[in-house]
């Protein structure tokens, strides 16, 4: 498959996931793609599109890693970090509490309703979007 076909796959999969949420440089860099971002005890990495200036606010693609995924390995998959590069946005890869996500339907969590899941992503977008004051979520 050609690049630009493997670009394209992706942009379908990635771009109905594209949140609008605008960010800031962080002020100090207090986590990155190599480092946590934590929120209580879970917590997500971030990388910012290269060139960046540090003060236009941007969107973000959040990404959830799969069955015994980790946000540091999503870090490592250079062309979902390229892709978001090329777009401008930010590349936000979540973490799990454990092994999988707390969702419905999944075989060790089949009764759970996902609320637990929902309130992280709450915060992590929240603390993604006041990392720096002149930041703002867009809905």
């Amino acid at each position: 498959m050609r690049k630009s076909a493997i670009l394209h796959l992706i942009r379908g999969m990635l771009l109905p996931a594209l949140v609008a949420t605008a960010i800031a440089a962080p002020e100090a860099e207090a986590c990155s793609r190599d480092t946590d971002c934590v929120i209580d005890e879970r917590s997500y990495r971030i990388a910012l599109p290269e060139n960046y200036d540090g003060t236009t606010p941007i969107g973000a693609i959040i990404f959830a890693h799969g069955y015994r995924g980790t946000a540091k390995g999503v870090m490592r998959n250079k062309a979902l970090t390229a892709l978001a590069t090329e777009l401008g946005v930010a590349f936000i890869a979540a973490q799990s509490a454990g092994a999988d996500w707390d969702i419905p339907g999944v075989p060790h969590s089949v009764t759970s309703d996902g609320a637990e899941e929902l309130i992280y992503f709450d915060a992590m977008i929240e603390d993604v979007a006041t990392v720096s004051p002149s930041t703002e979520t867009v809905w």
